[in-house]
């Protein structure tokens, strides 16, 4: 496995895939027509985010395009500075 350690404030972050299946109008739409969730989670690193400390494992709403893609071991991760987190999401499944 490989370690990454963000440099500074950075935080890295992984996309949650949304597992539900998308209706409009009861049509169960085909995965190409399917809006891909932009939720993250933190993998690394931490910071305070309005008096509240957020850190591993919590769930993200990011800037759409402020993100260094990069690749750890097969999977896609970003890493981004606390500036470019929207908010936080609470209880995601």
């Amino acid at each position: 496995m490989t370690k990454f350690i963000p440099n500074g404030e950075r935080i890295l972050v992984k996309r949650v895939k949304d597992n539900k299946d998308q209706k409009v109008g009861g049509i169960l739409l085909p995965d190409s027509a399917k809006k891909e969730q932009e939720v993250y989670e933190i993998i690394c690193g931490m910071f305070d985010y309005f008096e509240m400390k957020v850190g591993k494992g919590s769930k993200l709403i990011l800037h759409p395009y402020n993100k260094i893609s990069i690749n750890l071991d097969g999977e896609e991760h970003f890493v981004v500075e606390p500036k470019d987190v929207l908010g936080w999401v609470e209880d995601f499944t």
